[in-house]
């Protein structure tokens, strides 16, 4: 274009491109206008400005937007961006796109133990590993923390993903030493499939890590397929989060006292204060249900201060030799 603007005496402005000097690629941005003598064009003249500094700037902020910068591996934003473009193609490609989710295990343990600095060191060496079992199609990203995520795209079996996702645990899995550290990483899977598992980035990401879940209560270091049931579980979990919040509020819990007996004398010495739940539409609901949920979501800090609360007020009640367990 720069070509056509000088060999036709053209007036051009603002035109950005590289130079080699010394070496070196610049850019330049030039501009100019026709050079008249006696009436007749005699050429060109103008200004040239170099703004490798701010073309620099330019592409480092656009690489920031769509890069993870301790992995270099594509952020959430492009990952998402990729996956939608390859949802719309037609053909038998996007009708067979796959994710598959991954977080390594036990990694809070790491961060904790030998610092952060070690655990990012580990998160790149992972993002390496993962890149190693992936075609040139496909895609892996670190959506964040120790968050990945893989696309697949192409004519690939239900079996064939199942051998992906093997390669990627035994990749992870594989001993490193990090700063002296010897560390033995694992990961979960979790694996959805479009169109059966969705047909949008977010449902299909959502099931996906359904699916990770799944790896993970069934022992982790393992892979798991979306299945239907998956969804229903999770609803169910959110249905009994949601009933442990209110029943805080309206007062549905209770507490019995199981008496602790002094055997040789028979006599009680205290008592165990044992949470109940009787729900107005399901009725008496177990422990055994609903702590673990609690334990999970973070509500057992406030099923536990309640019971302290409850069980002290109830202790100051009783004579002074007997005691309360809780």
């Amino acid at each position: 274009m720069l070509e056509g603007f000088i060999a036709d005496t053209q007036p051009f402005r603002d035109i950005t491109l590289p130079l080699l000097i010394g070496g070196e690629e610049r850019w330049w941005t030039l501009s100019a206008r026709p050079r008249v003598i006696n009436g007749a064009t005699v050429g060109l003249h103008g200004v040239g400005t170099d703004v490798t500094t701010a073309r620099m700037a330019e592409a480092k902020v656009a690489y920031m937007a769509h890069y993870d910068s301790l992995t270099d591996l594509p952020n959430r934003f492009l990952f998402n961006e990729t996956f939608a473009r390859a949802l719309k193609r037609k053909g038998i490609r996007a009708r067979q796109t796959a994710v598959f989710c991954l977080d390594l295990d036990q990694f809070k343990n790491v961060n904790d133990t030998l610092g952060h600095p070690v655990g990012d060191k580990l998160l790149k060496e992972i993002a390496r590993r993962l890149e190693t079992c992936i075609s040139g199609r496909d895609m892996v990203a670190r959506l964040g923390g120790d968050e990945f995520a893989i696309l697949h795209q192409g004519n690939t079996t239900r079996a064939e993903l199942a051998e992906i996702a093997g390669r990627l645990i035994e990749a992870v899995s594989a001993p490193i030493i990090i700063d002296g550290n010897a560390i033995l990483p694992a990961t979960s899977v979790g694996i959805a499939v479009s169109p059966d598992d969705g047909t949008s980035v977010a449902d299909l990401l959502k099931n996906a890590d359904l699916a990770l879940y799944s790896s993970k209560d069934g022992g982790r270091n393992r892979y798991s397929f979306f299945e239907p049931a998956m969804d229903e579980a999770a609803r169910a979990r959110r249905e009994m989060e949601m009933d442990i919040r209110a029943a805080l509020s309206r007062h549905e819990l209770s507490l019995s006292y199981q008496p602790l007996i002094d055997i040789e004398t028979g006599h009680p010495v205290g008592y165990e204060a044992l949470m109940r739940w009787n729900h107005p539409e399901r009725g008496a609901i177990s422990p055994t249900e609903f702590i673990p949920i609690a334990e999970e979501t973070g509500l057992i800090v406030q099923l536990g201060e309640w019971v302290i609360r409850e069980a002290i007020a109830e202790a100051a009640t009783w004579p002074d030799h007997l005691s309360v367990s809780i």
